[in-house]
């Protein structure tokens, strides 16, 4: 480069027959170049010429992947979804697919929606092997007390305190005392509203709200006073 930026220096201002008369000259004796005051001017131009070159030639060398004009996604196998996702504790999805319970490393939710019709196997094939990794805290709607019935036992030998609330047998069933949770008005209105609620006949229409209201007010007192939250607190 500086050696052709040397040629062309001897032949500003000349033209560009002189320029090709010089280059003839210069292939027979290559050497023979000579230092003119443009010599410098010269040499800038045409490296900066082929830095500029050497930049539009970077930018066009684009990384091409063929075949892949209309994406690249793919169904994961089981061993790369393992290797990106399973932990220690994990929860189990598939019979070779493990997601782990730690979702500030993989970022991904643990919800899960599991469809089937009865007779499905939701519990027999999900549910159940889930609850007996034995790795976290379950809060469990068992209607038919077949999943307390096969893991209660598993999970007391591994030191859980297990707690049941039956509505239907009440023999079997732990307490649940909901003042005790009771921490300001809000509270206690909730609990109130659901008591009337939970009381009043399905499909009765109210005549009068008045005797509604008076004792809603009242409940709302006397709960208040008997747990000591603040009037307007």
């Amino acid at each position: 480069m500086v050696w052709g930026a040397l040629l062309i220096a001897q032949s500003l201002g000349h033209g560009l027959p002189e320029l090709l008369t010089n280059l003839t000259a210069a292939l027979q004796h290559p050497l023979d170049i000579h230092w003119t005051d443009k010599s410098m001017l010269s040499i800038l131009i045409c490296t900066g010429l082929y830095i500029m070159g050497l930049c539009v030639y970077a930018s066009e060398q684009r990384r091409t992947r063929d075949g892949e004009e209309h994406g690249s996604a793919a169904w994961g196998s089981p061993r790369q979804v393992n290797a990106m996702f399973r932990q220690k504790e994990n929860k189990i999805l598939t019979r070779h697919v493990r997601l782990g319970l730690d979702t500030h490393k993989h970022r991904r939710s643990l919800n899960v929606l599991v469809i089937g019709g009865s007779g499905a196997a939701k519990t027999r094939s999900y549910v159940k092997p889930n609850i007996l990794e034995a790795n976290t805290n379950y809060v469990i709607t068992d209607p038919k007390m077949e999943v307390l019935t096969a893991t209660g036992g598993w999970l007391k030998s591994k030191g859980y305190d297990i707690r049941v609330l039956n509505l239907v047998n009440l023999e079997e069933s732990d307490g649940y005392n909901p003042f005790r949770y009771l921490r300001d008005e809000k509270d206690v209105l909730k609990l109130v509203n659901n008591l009337i609620q939970a009381t009043t006949p399905k499909g009765s229409h109210e005549s009068d709200p008045f005797w509604t209201s008076a004792t809603r007010s009242l409940a709302v007192r006397s709960q208040r006073t008997n747990n000591k939250i603040p009037l307007f607190g």
